[in-house]
């Protein structure tokens, strides 16, 4: 009868064994998990203030292209590696300064020529995670400019 008590207590042992064995991976794979869904949920809120921004730019800039007449300060909040923005005279008029690279956007109903005048380019730069602009538009003026 003693035999048979020592074979079950190795079985036990063996199961116990699998069992801790098997726990300590699932663990892992959990920890491994989580570190990956906050990377990515972090990399995700760059992209959603991203968009927030471009959202926000054309909406103030489509109202005060429907207006006769206006300027009104506007503050965005931009991602972090953003260091400021310019604008161009190209198919996409905002371009974004920044390690990373972030497509170009089209902002409509911008005057180009108004806001550039003559030069490459008009860059303002981002000061702690901010942008300031004056969106603005002269009576009898079709698009709008930014200074």
């Amino acid at each position: 009868m003693k035999r048979v008590c020592d074979n079950f207590n190795k079985k036990a042992q063996l199961e116990l064994s699998f069992n801790m064995i098997f726990a300590i991976i699932l663990i892992i794979v959990f920890l491994a998990f989580v570190i990956w869904a906050i990377y990515k949920f972090l990399f995700i809120s760059d992209e959603i203030l991203l968009g927030q921004f471009k959202d926000r730019l054309q909406e103030d800039v489509d109202k005060m292209w429907k207006s006769p007449q206006g300027s009104q300060e506007v503050q965005y909040n931009l991602p972090k590696d953003i260091t400021g923005i310019c604008f161009i005279e190209s198919d996409y008029n905002l371009e974004f300064q920044s390690d990373k690279f972030y497509s170009p956007y089209n902002v409509k109903h911008l005057d180009a020529e108004k806001m550039l005048r003559g030069r490459n380019e008009y860059c303002v730069d981002s000061i702690k995670k901010k942008i300031s602009l004056t969106i603005k538009k002269d009576f009898g003026d079709d698009l709008v400019y930014i200074e």
